[in-house]
Formats: C-alpha cells, structure tokens, sequence
C-alpha cells in the first residue's frame, strides 16, 4: 500500500478512534455475559497466597522492572501514596533476567557501579 494523505491517520483521528475503542470495550466488559468469562473460576486462576496490605495505596504498581519503578517513581514524585510490589526477591525485571542487572547487585562489595545505579537507588531511598 502506497502511503498518501487520505491513508495516512494523524494523532488526533488517532487518539478519538482509540477512546472509542477503549469505551467499547468497556461496555462489553461490563455485561453479564463477559463478567461471567472474567471470573476466577471460569479462567481456571488460582490463588496460591493472598497478601494483606496494611493500607490503601492511591496507585499499586504491580513489578519491579524498569517499568515499574518508573511508574511507582512518577506517581511518588506527583504526591499519589504508592506501593510497589515485586514477585522475586531483587527489582530489575528484564533487566534483571535479560541483561544480569539486578537492583540489589548495582553496589558489589559497597562499592558503586557507575553514576546512573547511584541516581537510581538515590531516588529509590527518597520514597
């Protein structure tokens, strides 16, 4: 397909196609059929361990990845009481797994790694 103007879709047709797509989906999500398919006993989910939070966060970031700490940073840094939880014993994610950087191992020996690890686990101790 040859891109010309008719074809080309700009941000703003963009972005109202795409809230007309999430507020259908909504809808759709909201009806009997569909909360009958969204329930855990229907999917086969299992709760192996349920945690109790001591208090109600106004945003739960649910991962320590790069993402995670990002968003949980940003909501911080915009006044919002945030939790962040994390499935393993070490932040990073991807990192982590991929690129063998997990949070916890950015000071080997005490001894910092590099200017970038020492902003992140300064901005991580701030919250």
């Amino acid at each position: 397909m040859t891109m010309t103007k008719e074809n080309i879709i700009g941000r703003r047709r963009f972005l109202t196609a795409a809230g007309a797509a999430v507020a259908g989906a909504g809808a759709v999500t909201r009806s009997a059929s569909a909360q009958s398919v969204l329930r855990k006993e229907s999917i086969g989910l299992t709760i192996r361990k349920q945690a109790d939070i001591p208090y109600k966060p106004d945003v739960l970031v649910v991962g320590g990845g790069p993402a995670g700490i990002g968003a949980a940073l940003g909501a911080a840094g915009k006044g919002a009481s945030t939790l962040l939880i994390e499935h393993h014993a070490f932040f990073g994610g991807v990192a982590a797994w991929c690129l063998g950087m997990p949070i916890n191992q950015m000071r080997p020996g005490s001894k910092p790694r590099s200017k970038v690890h020492e902003l992140v686990l300064e901005k991580l101790q701030v919250y």
